[in-house]
């Protein structure tokens, strides 16, 4: 994962793979939001008010950002502003500072990102600002360092800031008053929102944003913050929202609660239920505390399944780093698509900077590491490092490289480190290698995901043809030295998953699936599991992504119907097409070879998803948040002179009927 305690892409993909997804980025840009771009900050209002007011004239406002999947190993922005704008003119900044966002590792989280009182009222719509001068991309090209690229917009021209205009469905606006949540959550589309040119080594960028009113259930939560109270009575506290690495402002207060079968990890030592709330009493007021949960969609309150508290979090005065074991060698180990973070010195800086680290770094683990496990108790040892764990190392961290060495630790002074500089997109020069000694310090266990392709399933397991661990292909793995012996260390090819109790049901022989949960211990690998699952999705049934680039200019009627039913494309329209591509998981679908075509449509259910209809010409959004609204809206824009150049939808695929069931419609208009 890259940097902020959360879950990388948990997608990689062959070469083959690799190539087609570059192709759909380089055509599906941008096909919901108008974008400005150039170096202002966008337009402001008279009336900007900050996200605080007290009285009954005010509301809880919970902001959360989120991402959909992207071919990129970080993607780092700030968020310079996010506003509020209500029906009456009003507009309310939530955000105290601008916050460095790496997009990349939001695809399996969203980050609460402000949770603060705002003036009532019915609010329409929500005004972004992006800033990429600093910006820090890196597509996955396959390569063990990635592709660093620069962003330009539409004309060739580098993008200072870009402010975007998300609108809400003209019935269900944002609703805030007195005495109630309402949350808001934005969805930065990265693979709508990017176009990579590896042979320029550029990313031309026109944002999609997505805003839903209903918190994804699909993605646990992340919230941050330093410590205000803990109430053992009511099994909760709260904290000072400050997001990602933000170690200033503040954007309002978060109740936590917890529950018997909360984990926690405080100072490197781990807790569960009442046990762990009692310590975290004990933890001073103003220590940075990090939970991860989820946020009911009644209420909008927030459950924490895992808390880190104290030094288990990232923080200043401690090195650390984050990444994939790709390899492990006695106590050495190889970490990849690592997220360096430490003290910076000098100045006026007071919280760690940090970047994503191209290339590989070293660490060196001992008896003495202390190892915790996200979501479990118990004593574990250094044996439970072993290759594909998704892993956040503290220790001593060493720099050397361009003429210059240099170390620090957590108990130690950084005023040796070399400078920084300034722009984060590298935190130190090209040709720097980064080492952490961990032999004194600490390892935490993330759970890594992988997905594959079932070869043979009994009563509690499963044996998948692994095409991805922790977003990486098998062949960034060296699995040397997993098992007992050469001849049962861990084979991608027969990857072999503990499912215990979790239902298989519906997992059937070749079907894509995804798993998450943690690696068996180095060197014990036998006739056993190489991995135990804690959750398992079959993306069958589940997760999808469709894209459909009708021949240019556009089709004035690309669907044999448009109703309620759903939006029939004919096998014809779908042959005609250049792009008719269709994802699930890691298998690619050819959707031309269904011969009564592909039906589009959705689910009956009351949480409906998000449809937009995008007039190009006009730049004029239109959002729907019902199935039945957006095909009424389509079936009027399709008048017979306009014509449709392209669909793309998020959802559930049944290749026997050829039926997409989906939660996201995006379909752009040349009017």
């Amino acid at each position: 994962m890259n940097g902020i305690g959360t879950c990388k892409p948990q997608y990689a993909i062959g070469v083959s793979m690799k190539q087609t997804l570059i192709a759909m980025l380089s055509i599906f840009i941008a096909f919901i939001l108008s974008a400005c771009g150039g170096s202002g900050t966008g337009s402001t209002t008279s009336n900007l008010v900050p996200m605080s007011c007290t009285g009954t004239n005010c509301g809880g406002a919970q902001l959360s950002l989120t991402d959909a999947q992207g071919d990129f190993l970080t993607y780092t922005v700030d968020v310079a502003s996010l506003k509020l704008n209500r029906i009456d003119g009003t507009t309310v900044e939530t955000i105290p500072m601008s916050t460095k966002v790496d997009f990349a590792t939001l695809v399996n989280l969203s980050e609460v990102i402000g949770n603060g009182q705002v003036p009532a009222g019915n609010y329409s719509s929500a005004t972004i600002t992006l800033d990429y001068s600093n910006a820090n991309i890196v597509v996955d090209d396959g390569s063990a360092s990635g592709l660093a690229v620069s962003a330009i917009d539409s004309n060739g021209n580098p993008i200072t800031q870009i402010t975007l205009n998300v609108q809400l469905d003209g019935s269900n606006r944002l609703v805030i008053s007195h005495g109630r949540t309402s949350h808001l959550s934005l969805d930065f589309n990265l693979l709508a929102s990017n176009s990579v040119d590896t042979a320029t080594a550029k990313v031309t960028v026109n944002p999609v944003l997505v805003a839903s009113l209903v918190p994804p259930a699909s993605k646990p939560f992340r919230i941050r913050g330093p410590l205000v109270s803990v109430d053992t009575a009511a099994a909760s506290y709260i904290v000072n929202v400050r997001p990602f690495h933000n170690n200033k402002g503040e954007g309002g207060q978060q109740v936590v609660s917890t529950t018997n079968s909360t984990t926690y990890s405080i100072d490197g030592v781990t807790y569960s239920g009442s046990a762990g709330l009692t310590q975290l009493s004990s933890v001073a007021p103003g220590a940075l505390v990090v939970a991860y949960g989820q946020i009911s969609t009644s209420d909008h309150s927030f459950t924490a399944t895992n808390v880190l508290a104290g030094t288990s979090v990232v923080q200043p005065h401690q090195d650390s780093i984050e990444g994939d074991v790709i390899a492990r060698t006695g106590n050495t180990l190889t970490i990849r698509g690592v997220t360096f973070s430490r003290e910076v010195s000098g100045s006026n800086e007071t919280e760690p900077d940090y970047a994503y680290q191209r290339g590989d770094v070293t660490a060196t683990i001992g008896e003495g590491t202390q190892v915790t496990k996200d979501g479990h108790t118990g004593a574990l040892n250094i044996a439970d490092i072993s290759v594909g764990q998704h892993v956040v190392l503290f220790g001593t961290a060493t720099i050397t490289g361009s003429g210059s060495s240099s170390s620090s630790s957590s108990s130690s002074s950084s005023s040796s480190l070399p400078p920084i500089v300034p722009m984060f997109a590298q935190l130190y020069p090209q040709n720097s290698i980064v080492t952490l000694d961990a032999t004194a310090g600490r390892a935490r266990l993330m759970a890594s995901s992988m997905w594959g392709i079932v070869t043979s399933k009994a009563i509690g397991t499963i044996t998948i043809n692994l095409k991805a661990l922790d977003g990486r292909t098998p062949s960034d793995f060296n699995f040397s030295g997993t098992g007992l012996s050469s001849a049962t260390d861990a084979n991608p090819a027969s990857y072999i998953v503990n499912t215990g109790n979790l239902d298989l049901t519906d997992v059937n022989l070749g079907t894509a699936v995804r798993v998450i949960g943690f690696v068996e211990p180095f060197g014990t690998v036998a006739q056993g599991a190489d991995f135990d699952a804690e959750t398992l999705v079959n993306f069958t049934a589940t997760e999808a992504r469709l894209l459909i680039q009708f021949a240019r200019p556009g089709l004035v009627y690309p669907f044999t119907s448009v109703d309620n039913s759903g939006l029939l494309v004919s096998q014809s329209v779908l042959a005609s097409s250049p792009v008719h591509t269709l994802m699930i998981g890691p298998q690619a679908v050819d959707v031309s070879l269904q011969p009564a075509g592909l039906l589009i449509t959705s689910s009956t259910s009351p949480a409906a998803g998000s449809f937009v209809i995008n007039h190009r010409a006009s730049r004029r959004l239109e959002s729907f948040d019902t199935f039945t609204d957006f095909v009424a809206g389509l079936g009027a824009g399709l008048n017979g002179t306009t014509m449709d150049q392209s669909v793309a939808a998020e959802g559930a695929y049944n290749s026997t009927s050829g039926v997409f069931v989906a939660n996201q419609i995006i379909t752009s208009l040349n009017d």
